[in-house]
């Protein structure tokens, strides 16, 4: 039996990253509503609406999977097992601190985050852009922390810090 394991590109895409290194620094993205206080940010990232709108996009994944891609939906659990392994491992050690957060709810945030980018990543041909945890990433990716959502999920704006 062949070992199930998370392709490279994905890792490598993680690990290239400089994490929250431009948060407070704001957005040029006009696609985000951009926070201007750590304060209002840190309010946004622990408030129970974030938290729904980033559980009903990762319930969509599996929805969407275990209907349309049952088949390859098997290795769910084996994939997500490596994804938080590598997470905890390689992501979470790099994360710094920033000033005026929880550092224990960023690094709940960022694993959240990045384990269903991986399992999204994996499993993208069963699924309908837009992809959620990619444009988190993206955020990420940028340096910033996405902390909550203008609007009612799938409409609206990602809100960043």
């Amino acid at each position: 039996m062949q070992k199930i394991t998370i392709p490279d590109t994905i890792k490598n895409t993680l690990l290239d990253i400089n994490w929250l290194s431009q948060t407070g620094a704001g957005s040029s993205d006009r696609d985000v509503v951009t926070l201007s206080t750590v304060s209002v940010a840190s309010r946004h990232l622990e408030s129970p609406e974030w938290e729904d709108v980033t559980l009903q996009a990762a319930n969509e994944i599996t929805a969407r999977l275990s209907v349309n891609n049952h088949r390859d939906f098997h290795h769910w659990n084996t994939y997500a097992q490596e994804a938080r392994e590598f997470v905890e491992t390689h992501i979470l050690p790099e994360l710094p601190d920033v000033h005026g957060f929880d550092s224990k709810l960023i690094i709940q945030c960022v694993s959240w985050d990045t384990v269903h980018f991986i399992m999204e990543r994996i499993y993208r041909r069963g699924l309908r852009p837009p992809f959620f945890y990619e444009n988190l990433i993206q955020v990420y990716q940028s340096g910033h922390l996405p902390c909550g959502w203008e609007g009612r999920w799938p409409d609206g704006k990602l809100k960043v810090y």
